[in-house]
């Protein structure tokens, strides 16, 4: 059994530490080292080359190195048939809730707004919404997904969510495929945190976002 790391960063030296020192008697190996592609079972992965899997002839398992998966589907050579894994840790989801709070009071606030006047040199009080004004949607109620949900709804927010199947989260009204247009239509912030595939194939699936009562539209991917 042998273990390909493959990523773009400086972080490549902390991953293979991190490796011996829970197995040093797993071989795993740094794509850019040259290394007997035959042994390769598993492929730990962060936004590949494309093509670059098909080099590996006995691969058993594609991991991403974090939550999001939508590369490893983009990337022809990925062979549906072999097992995908993804990473979501408890820092991740804590990270998630952070970035979708911050970007909920930005909006409520008009920082965006303000942001660009600062830019142009041009001063102007700007209306804003309090918490009361508005419903937020969060599109998809996975691990990610309802650790936001939750955390904008311990925050005083009106929360609601959509997944293909219904969850039971703690003040959070939940919704179900069949009812994706009532969720989007009861929505004033649109938070997405699903895979650009399934975003999409609900667009495709005749859902016109610009025809319903969105004041922000967000989509998060990690």
């Amino acid at each position: 059994m042998g273990i390909l790391i493959i990523r773009q960063d400086e972080k490549m030296p902390e991953w293979l530490a991190a490796f011996k020192v829970i197995d040093s008697s797993v071989k795993v190996v740094d794509f850019r080292e040259p290394h007997d592609k035959e042994s390769i079972t598993m492929a730990l992965v962060w936004k590949q080359a494309h093509g670059h899997l098909s080099q590996y002839p006995n691969l058993k398992c594609v991991a991403s190195m974090g939550a999001g998966v939508d590369f490893i589907f983009k990337d022809p050579s990925y062979c549906s048939s072999i097992p995908m894994t993804r990473v979501v840790d408890p820092m991740l989801i804590t990270d998630m809730e952070e970035f979708v709070t911050a970007q909920v009071y930005a909006h409520l606030k008009g920082l965006y707004d303000y942001k660009v006047k600062q830019h142009d040199t041009l001063w102007s009080q700007q209306p804003y919404l309090r918490k009361e004004d508005v419903t937020i949607g969060v599109m998809g109620l996975g691990v990610l997904g309802a650790g936001a949900a939750s955390a904008l709804e311990r925050q005083g927010f009106k929360v609601q969510g959509w997944s293909v199947t219904k969850k039971n989260i703690s003040g959070v009204k939940s919704y179900d495929k069949d009812h994706l247009n009532t969720f989007l239509s009861r929505s004033n912030i649109l938070i997405c945190i699903q895979p650009q595939r399934a975003f999409k194939g609900s667009v495709d699936n005749g859902i016109r976002l610009t025809k319903l009562r969105l004041k922000l539209l967000k989509i998060s991917e990690i």
